[in-house]
C-alpha cells in the first residue's frame, strides 16, 4: 500500500485574515487556471481535427459514378427515353451505389414495408418504369442483332444482363431481385 506523504493544508488551519486573502488568491488562480486549461484543451482539439489521411501523390482517386439507376428511371418516367437508354448502357454496374441516397428502390424489404401508402405507390411506379426500361433496352439489342450490328446488340444485351446481376443480390429488396432474375433471362 502506497501512502501519500505530502502534507495537506486546508484553509481552516490558517488564521482568518490569511484565509480571506488565500481564498481570493485561490479563486483568482483557479479562474486563470481554468482559462488556460480551456485554451489548452481548445488547441488540442483544434490540432486533433486535422486531416488524418496522408496526402497521396499521383492520379486523383476515382470519381463517383455520374449516373445511377435512379437517374435512368427518372429520365424514363419523364419521357426522355433516349437519354435514359444512353445512361442505362453507360452505367458501371459493379461500381458505386445503384440508387441515389434516399431512393426507396435502395431500401430493404423491412424499410419498404414501413413506407406510407403514398410512397409505396410511387415505389410501384418506379419499379414499373425500371421494368419497362430494361425490356426496351433488351428489345433494342434484339433489333441491333437482327440488323447485323453485333457490337450494338452486345452493348444493349450486356447492359440488361449486368443490371440483372446487380439487382439479383441479397442486399436488394425482393421486388428488385425478381426483376434482376427476369433481366438475366431476358438478356440470354
Amino acid at each position: 500500500m502506497i501512502m501519500n506523504t505530502a502534507p495537506v493544508i486546508t484553509f481552516d488551519a490558517l488564521p482568518a485574515p490569511c484565509r480571506a486573502r488565500g481564498k481570493k488568491r485561490c479563486q483568482r488562480a483557479l479562474s486563470h487556471g481554468m482559462y488556460f486549461s480551456a485554451l489548452a484543451l481548445g488547441l488540442l482539439l483544434f490540432a486533433g481535427c486535422s486531416r488524418s489521411e496522408p496526402r497521396q501523390d499521383g492520379p486523383p482517386p476515382e470519381k463517383r459514378q455520374e449516373y445511377t439507376l435512379s437517374k435512368c428511371i427518372e429520365l424514363w418516367s419523364s419521357g426522355k427515353q433516349a437519354e435514359a437508354v444512353e445512361q442505362f448502357t453507360a452505367l458501371e454496374w459493379s461500381k458505386g451505389p445503384l440508387f441515389a441516397s434516399g431512393d426507396p428502390l435502395g431500401f430493404s424489404d423491412q424499410q419498404i414495408a414501413a413506407l406510407p401508402e403514398r410512397d409505396g405507390a410511387q415505389l410501384v411506379k418506379k419499379v414499373a418504369s425500371l421494368k419497362a426500361l430494361g425490356v426496351h433496352v433488351s428489345h433494342l439489342g434484339k433489333q441491333a442483332e437482327a440488323a447485323g450490328n453485333g457490337e450494338q446488340a452486345e452493348k444493349y444485351a450486356g447492359s440488361v444482363s449486368r443490371c440483372g446481376e446487380a439487382l439479383d443480390q441479397p442486399q436488394c429488396c425482393t421486388m428488385l431481385r425478381q426483376i434482376g432474375k427476369a433481366f438475366k433471362k431476358l438478356a440470354k
